[in-house]
């Protein structure tokens, strides 16, 4: 099997990922993936795996929620979903990215693929007058949280483009995204953007070599425009929300968060976890449904609307600690690429530590770390230390590289 034909049925799976309505496909896709990852594993010498101990914990804890869960079969469900399915997907895309040619079409790949989500939201809104939710492109959350996902990734793939045309294309991208975020009157994805500009901005003047002092100044100029059009949006969809009636204020704005339907729902979450503290109700959101008819507000939005919250509710305090652990150690292992001296090495890590950064604010007022978006963020989190390890594995047996955490 050529090296271009192995790539196929992951690129077929990046691409149809962000996409409703694909599930079978998709699932399908990501199999016969894992299949020819595992034909070329064995054919191979590979480095060794990343993250053993912190997937060992989530995964193991979450198997053994089954010991307690309140719905057994629905926590099993959730475990093939969440930790199976994504364990395939970080391990396939980190064992097909050998080098910068299965990067550089993996980014495409997801380029294109963002493009026509975007280009099909916007397309919805001239069409319904509203964000259409049963489309392609997915609800409200779901979107706003993709964006999140994928912007810091647009911006690598400008810095690594072979010519300004290809440039431009990431620029008009990066705005249609933005533009398309601002269309599902989502406010949490504003507050995310902004911690993942000031993130990235960070990160590239601690470290000057990354850029050339043209580019650090172009990403000024444009972290100072995004962040401000983020204010603005963020305050504009705020308006929206409360019929019209203008945040002209730092007092406004506090009555409009007091009126949002998180704080009363985070309170009687926090009273479902002391019924359970150390071990919870069992791992996955499903598996919630049944203890969801004790509390009214925790029946009408199925879930915590935070991803902490949600894994102290699932897995109690061990939960939590674990995640805080799995987090950590991606953290970690991002920040150890940024420093590394290869050059791109250093931008997969910059890019992929402010996508966790993203992702964790986001997901901060509500959690969408789950299906479709678990599986993107595995998979780009595997193609990067993917890229990473075989360079280091390939180039430098002495471990020039900083090594990710194991």
């Amino acid at each position: 099997m050529s090296e271009k034909r192995i790539l196929i049925p992951a690129a077929v799976f990046l691409f149809i990922l962000p996409f409703t309505h694909t599930i079978t496909l998709r699932l399908t896709a990501l199999l016969i993936t894992f299949g020819v990852t595992l034909w070329t594993w064995r054919r191979h010498h590979h480095p060794v795996l990343p993250l053993k101990l912190p997937l060992s914990l989530w995964a193991g804890l979450a198997i053994l929620s089954l010991l307690w869960s309140v719905d057994i079969w629905a926590t099993f469900k959730e475990f093939r979903h969440e930790i199976i399915f994504s364990l395939i997907a970080f391990f396939s895309f980190y064992a097909l990215t050998r080098s910068e040619k299965e990067l550089r079409f993996f980014l495409v790949t997801l380029m294109l693929s963002a493009a026509i989500m975007a280009v099909s939201g916007i397309v919805s809104v001239i069409h319904y007058g509203t964000w259409h939710a049963e489309g392609y492109q997915g609800g409200v959350g779901t979107f706003s949280t993709y964006v999140v996902t994928l912007l810091p990734f647009v911006g690598l793939y400008f810095i690594i483009a072979n010519s300004w045309a290809w440039r431009l294309v990431a620029i008009l991208l990066f705005g249609t995204l933005l533009y398309s975020a601002y269309l599902t009157l989502n406010r949490a994805v504003w507050p995310a953007l902004v911690v993942e500009l000031i993130t990235f901005y960070a990160l590239v003047v601690a470290k000057s070599g990354i850029l050339s002092r043209a580019y650090r100044n172009g990403f000024a100029i444009a972290v100072v425009v995004t962040a401000i059009i983020s204010v603005l949006f963020f305050i504009d969809v705020t308006d929206q929300k409360h019929g019209g009636q203008r945040i002209e204020s730092i007092h406004d704005a506090l009555i409009a968060l007091e009126d949002d339907n998180r704080i009363p729902l985070w309170r009687d979450t926090m009273k479902i976890i002391e019924q359970r503290p150390i071990l919870g109700h069992g791992f996955g959101q499903n598996t919630l449904k049944r203890k969801s008819d004790e509390v009214p507000n925790l029946s009408r939005l199925r879930h915590a609307h935070n991803i902490v919250l949600n894994y102290g509710l699932q897995l109690g305090v061990a939960g939590v600690i674990v995640l805080a652990i799995l987090f950590g150690a991606l953290l970690g292992s991002f920040f150890k690429m940024y420093r590394s001296s290869d050059r791109l090495a250093a931008l997969l890590g910059l890019c992929a530590f402010t996508m966790t950064v993203g992702i964790l604010c986001k997901n901060f007022t509500d959690d969408f770390f789950r299906r479709d978006l678990a599986l993107l963020y595995w998979s780009i989190a595997g193609m990067s230390l993917g890229y990473c390890r075989w360079l280091m594995f390939i180039k430098s047996p002495t471990g020039e590289l900083p090594v990710p955490g194991r």
